[in-house]
């Protein structure tokens, strides 16, 4: 009796926690009308509140999840690009909470307009931060793989 009550209490206030997703598309323009995409996905599955989430992609989400609080981002911050620029665009699912970040990108990577406010700096310095920190966790997946084969 005590476990279906665990079981349901459990269930009733939100046991699993939900899939969390990043999502990162790169637009590019090439130089005779070529236009090509690259999207990226990296998520991890509900998992239930009483395991510890100790993996890579736990501390990966974790930092993300950081990165957003502390730069207070908006949920929703998008630069318009000039015509025909490169642009990236990041889509962060945590929970609940869904965070859309976009703007143009050159040579040196994510970039805003020439004058950018204070918040539009913040927002493109948590838009790089995240942006690295899949990059990096991408890296360490591949060399793990590629160590176990």
């Amino acid at each position: 009796m005590r476990t279906i009550l665990l079981i349901f209490l459990l269930a009733a206030s939100g046991g699993a926690q939900g899939a969390d997703v990043v999502h990162i598309t790169y637009h590019t323009f090439g130089l005779v009308g070529s236009i090509e995409e690259s999207h990226i996905s990296i998520s991890r599955t509900a998992t239930p509140v009483m395991y510890p989430r100790r993996s890579r992609v736990d501390q990966l989400f974790d930092a993300i999840n950081n990165v957003l609080q502390a730069a207070h981002v908006a949920p929703r911050w998008e630069q318009v690009p000039a015509i025909h620029s490169n642009t990236v665009k990041l889509e962060v699912i945590l929970g609940t909470r869904t965070y859309l970040l976009s703007t143009g990108y050159g040579a040196d990577g994510p970039e805003v307009h020439i004058g950018a406010s204070d918040s539009d700096r913040r927002h493109l310095e948590a838009l790089r931060k995240v942006l690295q920190l899949c990059t990096d966790h991408l890296r360490d997946v591949v060399a793990a793989r590629k160590t176990t084969q």
